[in-house]
């Protein structure tokens, strides 16, 4: 398997049909590839799509069996092929580091999404965050950010 689900880089080449990026612009990769036509997605709940893109597994294959990868990204390589779902494209006049971009792509979203849409904390409400890897330093920035005291 080719690990990791973070990633971030510069589009290298694209396929058929891809629009929203194009060679040479910078992205961070997002594991939550919503496919926007089932029925969660239609629903306003992308977060659960229940027919996430994915690479056919020809793409990755080590003598002729296939590699499959976390996520479906495999961002621990050199080189990844992804869905044009998963490419956010980062603004050209936004300077941020890929390994600082790469966060946005899991724990940001997940530490954020956790306290604002899950827990739904409140202004003057408290939260207890336990651990303080990177999803626990977003949740707690999340929990300051939604106002709990």
């Amino acid at each position: 398997m080719i690990m990791g689900h973070e990633g971030a880089g510069v589009v290298t080449q694209i396929g058929a049909g891809v629009t929203t990026v194009a060679p040479g612009d910078r992205v961070l990769l997002n594991w939550a590839m919503p496919c926007g036509n089932c029925f969660a997605c239609r629903a306003g709940l992308r977060n659960v799509c229940e027919n996430k893109p994915k690479i056919p597994s020809e793409r990755f294959q080590h003598r002729g069996r296939p590699i499959a990868t976390s996520f479906g990204l495999g961002t621990m390589s050199t080189a990844t092929v992804v869905p044009q779902s998963a490419c956010i494209p980062i603004p050209p006049e936004i300077p941020i580091p890929f390994t600082t971009a790469c966060t946005f792509g899991c724990c940001v979203m997940t530490g954020y999404g956790s306290v604002v849409n899950v827990a739904r904390v409140e202004p003057g409400s408290s939260a207890a965050i336990i651990g303080t890897g990177a999803v626990g330093l977003c949740c707690i920035q999340a929990a300051r950010i939604a106002g709990a005291a």
